[in-house]
């Protein structure tokens, strides 16, 4: 009995490990790799970071300050150039948005639609 209830969590870790972001692309939690259909997307530490902790909670709106705080080691928070900047060099990338603004809140992930 017990035997089953580990298969069925472990099965539902494995569900839950890849989260389907817009146009192909998804993020895989346990890796911590960016994907666009099968390739691999090469991301830089800070813009790893990001993804990791907009993963965290996929539906979680996380502002500008939070990330400032999450991504940069130092205090220097005063407005969110360094945010900006990272995500406009990241669409660059990827040739889209997979995060999106939520005006005067913050940022979290454009996640594929469900039909």
């Amino acid at each position: 009995m017990l035997a089953k209830i580990a298969l069925k969590i472990i099965d539902l870790e494995k569900v839950d490990t890849k989260i389907e972001l817009i146009d192909g692309f998804y993020w895989d939690k346990v890796e911590k790799i960016l994907y666009q259909k099968d390739k691999e997307i090469y991301l830089t530490k800070k813009e790893s970071k990001l993804f990791q902790l907009l993963a965290s909670s996929r539906h979680k709106i996380a502002s500008s300050e939070e990330i400032e705080i999450e991504l940069f080691d130092d205090d220097n928070y005063n407005d969110n150039k360094r945010v900006r900047s990272l995500l406009s060099r990241l669409r660059c990338k990827v040739g889209c948005d997979l995060m999106h603004s939520v005006y005067s809140e913050g940022y979290k992930l454009n996640l594929a639609k469900k039909c």
